[in-house]
């Protein structure tokens, strides 16, 4: 299995942070939720990793961007 993070943003303020895992023999991809980050008051416009993995950088409609 490989295992992979994504980031999700929403119209409520939140980022979610989801664990995704290949699996080889069904060629699906189950999901599980990691985290809910609540750190915006408005919609979450954009989300983006760093090249290594260690931060992730949002961008909110609220005029503020949180690392």
């Amino acid at each position: 299995m490989i295992d992979d993070i994504l980031a999700s943003a929403s119209c409520d303020g939140t980022v979610r942070l989801w664990k995704l895992q290949l699996d080889q023999k069904l060629q699906n991809y189950p999901y599980q939720l990691l985290a809910t980050l609540v750190e915006h008051t408005r919609t979450v416009l954009a989300v983006a990793f760093s090249p290594n993995g260690q931060i992730l950088a949002t961008g909110s409609d609220d005029n503020t961007i949180k690392l």
